[in-house]
């Protein structure tokens, strides 16, 4: 049987990740700490991956910028209204790059993957009002069904 990867793994992958992503693939960067990666998809300029035998995801940015303003929101809606904290996802590690050659972040954060239904959407909708990037494919369920909006960067 498989043992799960610990926090160190998880740490160690995304400062490696940060340094080498996108000039090497990310898949073999976690095949070095004996991690499997499923892809999960895309959007505009990232990739999402899970962890296998996790309930993290990693999203993999080509542009730091992106990645650092979801983080700003998290932790201001966290600080600001402590009480929509419960609608945010757990965010694990972050790690970026800078160079010349371009940027690029790593963001391991709680994984998310059942669809929230319609009222569900609707209620996380009218809470975050002011914010515009809130709709039904970023919204999602944990495996204990809490309701989480899992995409807050635009």
């Amino acid at each position: 049987m498989k043992s799960k990867p610990t926090s160190q793994k998880i740490k160690r992958l995304v400062r490696d990740l940060s340094k080498n992503w996108p000039d090497k693939s990310a898949v073999s960067i976690a095949r070095k700490y004996r991690l499997n990666l499923r892809y999960l998809g895309s959007g505009i300029d990232r990739k999402a991956f899970l962890i296998r035998g996790t309930d993290i995801v990693l999203k993999l940015s080509e542009y730091r910028g992106q990645s650092s303003r979801e983080l700003k929101r998290i932790s201001s809606i966290k600080r600001k209204t402590p009480s929509l904290r419960k609608y945010l996802p757990k965010v694990y590690r972050y790690g970026c790059r800078i160079s010349k050659n371009g940027d690029s972040s790593v963001v391991a954060m709680e994984y998310c993957s059942k669809r929230a239904t319609y009222e569900e959407v609707e209620k996380i909708e009218r809470l975050f009002k002011n914010l515009n990037d809130v709709h039904g494919n970023n919204v999602r369920k944990t495996r204990t069904g809490e309701v989480k909006i899992i995409d807050l960067g635009y």
